[in-house]
């Protein structure tokens, strides 16, 4: 296979690569020059491209930075990517392999938390590596019948308690009575997820501006009505906020109008409010998850056949999720290299990342369909 590898979209895995060397290094040594491959490279030649990096400061310091073509082009090839790149050495394996034999079955142990959208897909998932850390547990979503099948699972995994409370995010009241459910049931609360999201469509937009604001209610303002509610019991608790958004609250997407809207929303608030809380010396983490496509049921029956992105497992995102909010993370990139490197395009080649992003979509295959 040939791979034809832009400037940018190498300059882009390059500088991933260079910060990712550059926090091994004592701070004396970061100021770094970077020096160009000694020659071009022969089109369809293989193997890796190779950057020097030379410390300003004392030009002994040398570092060679390997950026293999994978690496450049994240949808190039489903081909293991060689493994002497320094961007998969550096990244490793996915988290859950890096932890310690046991930590991620305890790190939540004890611990009261709220998740939302947990009668199926990634918030399903989430509710299950919850009881199996040994957490009391309180989940919502519309559908009863799904709730009272999550809770059992989650009874039988070990949770140290596992209750629901079904309803409709687009009744606000409803969104603070989940809140005040947990408080009665825990006493408190350590961890917020925010996970739901309202019905659309995957189309074109059909110019009903009803729709999204009625789409905002739930997928946004009963965000923040369930955040203003738990807030007292969090900052005694010190504790965490976890907001699934999506790659298409940072880059707006074709034919998801309504829902990236509402996601655009979720970073502005709480982007916001987590630079008030430092401010306020609030100890209550904010995490802002930053999801790709993902193997839901309902992703798959809506966008399979016209995004040609293979899609991520939702029982490693929901983990990722997690151990994000656990670690107090700013944000959460999950898949990394589908979520990560077109941010970094969209601010440094916008066009570019346009073009490879249509290219992603199989119009021949669309079809209207409701989500």
């Amino acid at each position: 296979m040939q791979t034809r590898v832009c400037c940018l979209c190498c300059l882009s895995s390059l500088l991933l690569c260079s910060s990712l060397h550059l926090r091994r290094l004592p701070l004396q040594q970061r100021d770094l020059l970077l020096s160009p491959p000694p020659r071009q490279r022969a089109e369809g030649e293989e193997g890796e491209v190779t950057w020097v990096l030379r410390s300003s400061q004392d030009p002994s310091t040398v570092m060679q930075t390997r950026v293999c073509s994978l690496c450049c082009v994240s949808s190039a090839s489903s081909s293991q990517p060689a493994a002497s790149c320094c961007m998969h050495s550096a990244l490793g394996p996915p988290l859950a392999a890096q932890d310690p034999a046991g930590h991620q079955n305890s790190m939540l142990k004890g611990k009261r938390v709220i998740v939302t959208g947990a009668s199926s897909g990634i918030g399903e998932q989430m509710a299950y590596h919850l009881a199996k850390m040994g957490s009391h547990i309180l989940i919502t979503a519309r559908t009863e019948e799904k709730l009272k099948k999550v809770v059992a699972q989650c009874t039988h995994l070990g949770a140290a308690s596992a209750h629901y409370i079904a309803g409709s995010m687009d009744n606000l009241t409803f969104a603070k009575q989940v809140v005040h459910k947990a408080e009665n049931l825990f006493g408190g609360l350590d961890m917020l997820i925010l996970n739901h999201i309202g019905h659309t469509y995957f189309g074109y937009f059909d110019g009903n501006v009803d729709h999204v604001r009625d789409l905002l209610k739930i997928n946004f303002l009963s965000y923040a009505t369930m955040t203003v509610a738990a807030l007292p019991m969090l900052k005694i608790s010190n504790g965490n906020i976890v907001v699934v958004s999506s790659v298409a609250g940072k880059i707006g997407l074709p034919l998801t109008v309504p829902y990236s809207t509402t996601k655009f929303a979720l970073d502005g608030f709480f982007s916001s409010l987590r630079m008030e809380f430092i401010q306020q010396k609030t100890n209550v983490s904010i995490t802002l998850c930053i999801i790709s496509y993902i193997d839901t049921d309902s992703a798959l029956k809506t966008v399979s056949g016209v995004i040609q992105q293979p899609a991520a497992p939702k029982e490693e995102c929901a983990l990722e999720i997690i151990k994000g909010g656990f670690l107090r993370k700013r944000e959460v990139y999950y898949q990394y290299h589908a979520t990560k490197i077109p941010l970094l395009l969209r601010d440094w080649a916008p066009e570019i990342l346009q073009s490879l992003l249509l290219m992603n979509y199989n119009m021949d295959n669309f079809q209207r369909k409701e989500v």
